[in-house]
């Protein structure tokens, strides 16, 4: 099987695993697997530069946390696949960016996960980044319950995930958009090529528990039933769960 160099992503990943559209690298939207694509067959330890185009100018804070979430989560990959986690990150990162232009909240996609995820912690993104790129951090992050296995605990987080987002304020809503907008894109590839065995990866294994937590997710950031990403999310539910969720369409 071929497979390509994703500097960004430091590994080699296949022509289906590459995420060009959603990279810093390539802004513009390039095909994946093109000649005009960032895809290296060399070895780029450092996460690279803007490459260019709309993000030339002013996203220094952005690129600086996403080298930051890349150092965060090395070594760490997406459930049930070998793409390495940082891509989750970087596509939450870029669908912010497209939807609002803001580079500060961009850069708050991007590390995400970092508090819930990693050993780092909210005065660490406070520091490097300031108070609100750490505050929307902080309401994206689920209380991970140690004293519980993550299948115990399971429908808990998820439903005291689905009240915090219903009522994080708008920014961190946009983030909670696209950070989920990414997943359920993740779910729906996998769908189209394992059916229901896909949900087999999740700490919850059970397709209606699914169909549920996203149907709350769409209820609990309806207010941004307006946006594209709010309706490739509804279409991509229907898809995989083969019903209307319970949410505002446009």
């Amino acid at each position: 099987m071929e497979t390509f160099f994703c500097r960004a992503a430091d590994a080699e990943l296949t022509r289906d695993e590459l995420r060009c559209e959603s990279c810093p690298l390539s802004v513009t939207g390039t095909e994946k697997g093109t000649e005009n694509s960032c895809v290296y067959r060399e070895n780029d330890k450092d996460f690279p530069d803007f490459a260019g185009g709309e993000c030339a100018e002013g996203c220094q804070m952005l690129q600086e946390a996403l080298q930051f979430a890349a150092m965060a989560h090395k070594g760490a990959f997406r459930k049930g696949s070998r793409v390495p986690y940082i891509l989750h990150p970087m596509e939450t990162a870029m669908t912010t960016l497209r939807m609002t232009g803001d580079v500060t909240l961009a850069s708050a996609a991007a590390l995400h996960d970092v508090i819930e995820d990693t050993s780092y912690t909210y005065e660490d993104i406070l520091c490097r980044f300031g108070k609100h790129v750490a505050d929307i951090v902080l309401e994206e992050s689920e209380n991970k319950r140690r004293d519980m296995t993550p299948e115990q605990s399971w429908k808990i987080r998820k439903e005291e995930g689905l009240e915090r987002i219903s009522k994080a304020s708008r920014d961190a809503k946009v983030v909670a958009l696209s950070d989920k907008l990414s997943n359920m894109r993740a779910t729906h590839r996998g769908y189209l090529q394992q059916k229901d065995t896909v949900f087999e990866r999740f700490h919850s294994k059970k397709k209606e528990d699914h169909a549920w937590y996203h149907g709350g997710l769409l209820d609990a950031l309806s207010e941004l039933s307006y946006t594209q990403e709010y309706q490739e999310y509804v279409r991509l539910y229907e898809d995989v769960f083969g019903k209307s969720p319970d949410a505002k369409q446009e």
